[in-house]
């Protein structure tokens, strides 16, 4: 273990200084393409004229940030461009981003949410970047398993990152020592960790009497374990498609349902962090950077630990609600194009070289920046890492949720499925004549 924690170390430490010998821009650096072959760094970091001018970025970044700031003071280097940030609340970007574009104030650069992609691309608030960016640059070999979810026609709207976030399951070491059971850590290592065997842990560790819940979620991330989710998106036709008569989504809606009013396992808490930092749950439905803020102190003493969702019994692989972060868009009517180029390919390359990957080393093939942030915050030990890696290599679901008065509607009946127990099959005949003029609504827009 010792060995392992000095090699990831030895990695860390090596793939900073490759970040930081990228900041110069020297002719003579070199860095991997993410394909096996190196390129040096003008190969990568394309000639850009945007020296002397300034970019706008939306963003819910801070500008104070400590990695911001460095990033900003590289960028000035390698290509003369300076930064300004317009921070707003991460609920408001969407909003603002609409307002600023029919003003004719529009930003350089959207730094977007998961939820806004693909369908911003039909509303024309942010370009398509394909004459402006080349992707056939190596670099984009870090994200050709992701553009696809930002595309739009065939084109893409916005620039994917290495970057990835998750919806997992964390859950209190101490809770099912004491219970005797199996953590699920060690049923996902058995192949084991699945609906029936999340259902019976959840079971044995409810205590509603006192207040004790097998199980807490902040959000219905289940779902997602199907490889599904309520509507389906062709990106060759910018499409939507509505998916709520799917075999799939009644089986896990009802079941999520059933959690609530049959088991009584789930707790009505829908704010489910406070409640589990107390002990009064077992298993917490939710993201995986909550290691680095609310469960930070409890992840360092290893009182909690994670695993991916539960595996649906009719799907014969493991899905995990995956997150690219951050997304890059250039909005419509921005007025630095070449800056924003210049912005989005540097934050790329930067990003890369914080998941080249050491073909030496087991663990160093799955090596990510969820990883190198891990080791970095939490100096974690090989399971954690092993964990993280494997769950990051799992197959991604992704949803497509920027309806506004779909997603509404539709988290109206998931509430009702918890608190009542109504059958997902009735809430759907009962609304589904409205869901669906939503979507023919949106289709019929993009003729």
């Amino acid at each position: 273990m010792k060995n392992l924690k000095r090699t990831l170390s030895l990695l860390l430490a090596g793939v900073m200084l490759t970040a930081a010998a990228g900041c110069g821009g020297e002719k003579g650096d070199t860095e991997s393409g993410g394909d096996g072959k190196v390129y040096s760094t003008s190969e990568l970091l394309p000639e850009i004229n945007a020296k002397g001018t300034k970019v706008t970025v939306l963003t819910h970044w801070s500008k104070d940030e400590v990695k911001n700031q460095q990033f900003n003071a590289n960028l000035k280097t390698q290509y003369g461009v300076d930064v300004e940030y317009i921070t707003v609340d991460w609920n408001d970007l969407g909003t603002r981003l609409t307002s600023m574009v029919l003003s004719n104030m529009a930003p350089d650069i959207y730094i977007g949410r998961y939820k806004d992609y693909p369908l911003i691309a039909t509303k024309n608030l942010v370009q398509p970047l394909d004459d402006i960016i080349d992707f056939s640059n190596p670099l984009f070999n870090y994200t050709k398993d992701s553009q696809s979810t930002v595309q739009s026609g065939g084109k893409n709207y916005a620039v994917t990152s290495p970057d990835r976030v998750g919806w997992i399951v964390w859950y209190n070491e101490k809770m099912f020592s004491e219970a005797g059971l199996d953590t699920p850590r060690e049923l996902y290592w058995n192949n084991n960790w699945n609906w029936d065997t999340f259902l019976n842990a959840a079971k044995e560790l409810t205590d509603s009497k006192n207040g004790v819940y097998g199980v807490g979620a902040t959000g219905n991330y289940f779902t997602m374990t199907t490889g599904e989710h309520f509507l389906k998106y062709d990106s060759k036709t910018g499409k939507l498609e509505n998916n709520l008569r799917s075999p799939m989504i009644s089986k896990v809606m009802n079941f999520w349902g059933d959690l609530a009013q049959k088991y009584k396992v789930l707790s009505p808490d829908t704010e489910g962090i406070q409640a589990f930092t107390q002990g009064k749950l077992a298993m917490l439905m939710d993201g995986d950077w909550l290691e680095e803020s609310q469960l930070l102190e409890q992840s360092k003493r290893n009182d909690v630990n994670f695993v991916p969702m539960p595996k649906c019994p009719d799907t014969d692989k493991y899905y995990v609600q995956m997150d690219y972060d951050p997304l890059f868009s250039i909005p419509v009517g921005a007025k630095n194009t070449e800056g924003a180029k210049a912005y989005i390919m540097y934050q790329l390359f930067n990003r890369a070289a914080l998941v080249k990957k050491n073909e030496n080393e087991e663990m160093a093939k799955k090596y990510d920046t969820n990883i190198q942030r891990r080791v970095s915050v939490l100096g974690n030990d090989d399971e954690d890492l092993k964990m993280q890696a494997s769950y990051t290599d799992l197959t991604p679901a992704h949803i497509v949720d920027n309806l506004p008065d779909f997603t509404s509607i539709v988290s109206t009946m998931q509430d009702e499925v918890r608190t009542k127990g109504t059958s997902w099959e009735t809430l759907v005949e009962k609304n589904y004549a409205a869901l669906q003029a939503y979507v023919d609504e949106y289709n019929n827009g993009l003729s």
